[in-house]
């Protein structure tokens, strides 16, 4: 549950009569505290390819059927595809991209890279570590946003891309990702519920930090890029004295250190 975003899940297969008794439930408690659900805005998204794919109603009335659902600003397929996903904020941003044009006229460099942070990465990074993207068609199309936006300082235009980021200061989107998934998985292992994500690489014979990952291993793509598994090799890589750091400002740094050799 999120303010008046509620959502109930379940294997079908196993708990398809838990999954209705719970719906019902849920519907009654709404009634009695005077907060009808609108059963317009309720809908059913089928996920896996073994999914039965039953029926669900409210009081009687059958909920629509959607191939895709907006989840607090996320859009989530049936197929666990985020190509919908990133076609929607990279219009976004590029509506953002045209407004900035509109109303800066010849920024410097040091303008537009602010610009950038402040109006465009929001939009392409919002909670990135859930829909990273794996295929190469989707992280171009993120990336050719920022291709464009860097664009904005006339006195850097006709610059390779590469080099207009080095002025401006800018890490490619690709490497801002990897940034958040690694911060994330900082965070996790000082919060108990998150660390349930991952398990443990408990080998003795391996060098570097005491906090290394056990990767597993997926036969399905969208879990193999999962954010618990991707993070793997990132995390495994890192030096002891940046995963054992005292605080998240001071991993940031560390890491921000780290990922410019790295890249550079």
């Amino acid at each position: 549950m999120f303010a008046d975003d509620t959502k109930l899940y379940a294997n079908p297969l196993t708990n398809y009569d838990h999954l209705t008794k719970d719906l019902q439930a849920l519907n009654a408690w709404c009634s009695e505290w005077l907060l009808p659900l609108n059963c317009d805005k309720c809908t059913v998204l089928h996920l896996g390819k073994n999914n039965p794919m039953l029926s669900y109603n409210i009081a009687g009335v059958p909920l629509t059927v959607v191939d895709y659902h907006n989840d607090l600003g996320i859009i989530i397929s049936s197929d666990l595809k985020w190509e919908r996903h990133i076609v929607s904020i990279t219009k976004k941003a590029n509506s953002m991209l045209f407004l900035i044009s509109r109303s800066f006229c010849n920024p410097t460099p040091s303008t537009a890279a602010k610009l950038i942070r402040m109006y465009l990465r929001p939009i392409l990074e919002f909670a990135a570590p859930s829909w990273s993207p794996y295929f190469a068609k989707d992280i171009n199309t993120l990336e050719r946003v920022q291709r464009r936006a860097t664009k904005l300082a006339p006195a850097i235009r006709h610059r390779p891309y590469e080099e207009r980021l080095f002025i401006m200061k800018l890490p490619s989107l690709y490497r801002r990702r990897i940034r958040g998934d690694l911060i994330l998985t900082y965070r996790a292992f000082r919060d108990v519920p998150i660390i349930n994500f991952f398990t443990l690489n408990n080998d003795t014979r391996l060098r570097g930090h005491p906090w290394k990952l056990h990767k597993e291993q997926y036969r399905i793509l969208s879990r193999q890029h999962f954010w618990s598994c991707r993070v793997c090799n990132h995390w495994n890589a890192l030096s002891r004295n940046v995963v054992e750091s005292p605080s998240v400002n001071s991993f940031k740094n560390h890491l921000d250190s780290l990922l410019s050799e790295y890249f550079s």
